[in-house]
């Protein structure tokens, strides 16, 4: 997906579920997350993704969590607060926390809207893949498991720093084209 430039990692075509047919899909006010193995060791400096149709007024919250003892996001790392006022790029060098990613391991980016005042679409990689294995991990929700590929949970314009498993479901949303860069 073309976010960001050549020094962007996109997370959504890294492992374990990548997938490189990119669509544009809305922006939700329930925060969505999916997981990926971090490529690359070092602390992220920036964050950037591809809006597709513009909101003036509203922001797209990006985050990054860390892996937790079940296998779900944890803890909030960090997240950029990225504006759609505007379409194309979209590059954010102001995170709030400090995350730094280890080579190797999974963690789980996170994104939704902060606003009721439009609903904004960005890149996203299609649903419609068979790659995930979240069925396997209880979440409640009944969608075709062929198509399950994020999770998302009930809090409502916002990341909590703190994933809530109890109101967790399963989704098959596609993921949003998220680059960082180290």
């Amino acid at each position: 997906a073309d976010v960001g430039d050549a020094n962007y990692n996109v997370l959504a075509s890294l492992p374990m579920f990548g997938n490189s047919y990119v669509t544009a899909q809305n922006v939700a006010n329930s925060p969505y997350h999916y997981p990926f193995i971090a490529t690359a060791s070092g602390t992220i400096s920036a964050m950037a993704i591809n809006v597709a149709s513009a909101v003036v007024g509203v922001n797209i919250l990006v985050g990054i969590y860390d892996n937790g003892t079940d296998n779900l996001p944890d803890s909030r790392l960090g997240f950029a607060t990225i504006s759609a006022d505007s379409t194309g790029n979209i590059e954010q060098t102001s995170i709030t926390g400090t995350i730094t990613l280890a080579a190797g391991t999974q963690y789980w980016v996170a994104w939704c809207k902060d606003d009721n005042a439009g609903t904004p679409t960005c890149s996203c990689t299609t649903n419609s893949g068979t790659q995930s294995n979240l069925p396997n991990l209880g979440l409640g929700g009944s969608p075709s498991t062929a198509n399950v590929q994020t999770i998302y949970t009930f809090d409502s314009q916002e990341l909590p720093a703190t994933f809530d498993a109890s109101t967790a479901y399963q989704s098959s949303t596609g993921r949003l084209c998220v680059g960082v860069k180290y």
